[in-house]
């Protein structure tokens, strides 16, 4: 990619994708913004506070213990308030997720907002049909959850959902685990050995390149290989995506891994029909982006 002031160029690991992504201008191909390091707060109220900030905190509050605020939000083009409520309960309930909206009280307090509306007009239109004024917290599905062991418990901010969620068993309603420190490395091959070392070193050299492999891959159930390539074109390519399978160099070598079949079945059964063997390296969209300066 064209150079891109502020950004690193080096390399962190993705770890829901089992890649390395560039740390430069989001907007080319190939590129992230490197995720900032993870803090953890002993409750809700502090991670809201320190670790988002800018998130309305009532929002942030509300939101990271699954519930709605019940407060009222200025509804600019519809000269009106809507209710931060359940939106199943209908009318004024809608589904706010403006992070940074500032969430008032009452109507009366929102309507104050919209001063060039008529105030009572703008509180009739408001409470028009309401059903939820008084109503119950209208949680999501429960508060915060009981401690599990093992894990932190404290709170971690998620920048993408401007909530806090709580490091514990990610089978219970509201954890998550915390993601690990982010590190950067000057390369693909050094990210992809250290900050992914369990990963396919080729998967995740290749896959971080946007391209395949074009190795090969032991299907059991099939008891023979698939290669790894642009899925497009056919069999035996295949839409691969396991992060930690052995990815061999040939059909060949694949097929021992596969050692009660017959060799010369596997093989053969491997190639059929095959028209990628030898063929191109398979780019999703490019390669390795060029340097962005100041990263």
């Amino acid at each position: 990619n064209s150079l891109s002031i502020g950004r690193s160029n080096k390399y962190f690991a993705d770890y829901a994708t089992g890649r390395c992504l560039q740390d430069c201008d989001p907007a080319l191909d190939g590129c992230a913004l490197v995720p900032p390091p993870v803090n953890i707060y002993p409750s809700i109220e502090v991670c809201c506070s320190n670790g988002l900030s800018w998130v309305e905190d009532s929002y942030c509050t509300s939101r990271s213990n699954n519930n709605y605020t019940n407060g009222w939000v200025a509804d600019f083009p519809g000269e009106k308030c809507i209710q931060d409520c359940d939106p199943a309960a209908g009318y004024p309930c809608s589904a706010h997720n403006n992070h940074v909206a500032k969430i008032y009280s009452t109507t009366d307090e929102c309507c104050q907002r919209l001063n060039w509306v008529d105030r009572d007009l703008c509180t009739a239109n408001s409470l028009s049909n309401s059903l939820s004024i008084g109503g119950s917290n209208n949680n999501f599905a429960g508060g915060s959850n009981s401690l599990s062991i093992g894990r932190s418990n404290k709170y971690f901010a998620d920048y993408a959902t401007g909530r806090c969620l709580q490091d514990c068993d990610p089978a219970l309603d509201g954890c998550a685990l915390v993601p690990p420190p982010v590190n950067i490395y000057p390369s693909i091959e050094v990210c992809c050995s250290n900050g992914l070392s369990w990963v396919e070193d080729s998967y995740c050299t290749s896959r971080s390149n946007n391209n395949y492999t074009n190795g090969w891959v032991a299907d059991f159930p099939g008891e023979k290989c698939i290669q790894d390539c642009d899925p497009t074109a056919g069999y035996p390519c295949s839409a691969h995506n396991n992060h930690g399978t052995k990815i061999y160099s040939t059909t060949g070598e694949c097929c021992q891994r596969l050692n009660w079949v017959d060799r010369d079945l596997c093989t053969a059964n491997s190639l059929s029909n095959s028209l990628s063997i030898g063929g191109s390296n398979n780019n999703f969209a490019g390669g390795s982006n060029s340097l962005s300066i100041g990263r």
